[in-house]
């Protein structure tokens, strides 16, 4: 999923963020890295996670309903590592859950991230820490309960997680629009306007910036911003920027 916007020194290619335990991460990866002055990534991921957390003074359980609050006391153990339940927000719990039961390896931002810090580049992103997170505090509650309840099968997330692995693996952009129409997160309506068709929008602008830079850039998004009528292909060659497929 290796993409050059014709006539360009820019590439888009999609990753997963995490892969499952005992895959390897394809070698297009390691030379998409490799062949750019720039890089590009959605977010810087650890610059997030103290937006993760409620303000001092305020707790999960003040804010969930009664009910909802103790199905996720007894689920979620106390040393998780993504921090206490009583201090998370809604949405940090929701992604805990997400990946709650599921064994992961290192994913494509995490690879890249070490050959950038050997070969002195520096990584750039499409966001600042705090806008996704700014976008995901103003949803109701609500939003995040159906998240919760569409977590609970361990076992379907699993499967995704498999499937969307072989569809991104197998270099398909329509394989992965079709294993993540079935996520959890996109059959939510708000959550999937928030996490990926508004940025997706947000983006084309910054990623016109760096085309009109004439710099050799590689850009790493989430494959699932890729493909679809509101994804980055799509949303790029309505502003006269066609990609075609890298063959590496």
């Amino acid at each position: 999923m290796y993409y050059q916007i014709d006539g360009t020194d820019v590439r888009l290619a999609g990753s997963m963020h995490k892969v499952p335990a005992g895959t390897q991460i394809p070698g297009w990866v390691h030379l998409a890295a490799q062949s750019a002055d720039d890089l590009w990534m959605e977010s810087d991921g650890a610059a997030v996670r103290p937006h993760m957390f409620l303000p001092p003074g305020q707790f999960l359980e003040h804010i969930a309903p009664p009910a909802v609050w103790r199905g996720l006391s007894r689920l979620w153990p106390t040393n998780y590592p993504l921090g206490p339940l009583h201090s998370l927000k809604p949405w940090a719990v929701m992604f805990g859950l997400g990946v709650m039961g599921i064994d992961f390896a290192a994913g494509v931002e995490d690879l890249v991230t070490v050959q950038a810090r050997r070969a002195g580049k520096t990584i750039r992103y499409l966001e600042t820490p705090a806008e996704v997170p700014a976008a995901l505090d103003e949803l109701p509650i609500g939003t995040y309960i159906e998240a919760y309840d569409l977590m609970q099968d361990v076992e379907l997330r699993r499967q995704h997680l498999s499937d969307l692995f072989a569809a991104w693996s197998g270099r398909s952009v329509g394989g992965v629009e079709s294993v993540m129409t079935r996520a959890p997160l996109m059959r939510v309506t708000q959550l999937r306007e928030a996490l990926f068709e508004n940025r997706n929008r947000k983006w084309i602008p910054k990623i016109i910036e760096i085309i009109k830079s004439g710099r050799n850039s590689v850009i790493f998004v989430g494959a699932g911003h890729l493909g679809g009528p509101s994804g980055l292909l799509a949303l790029l060659e309505r502003e006269a920027h066609r990609a075609s497929e890298v063959r590496v």
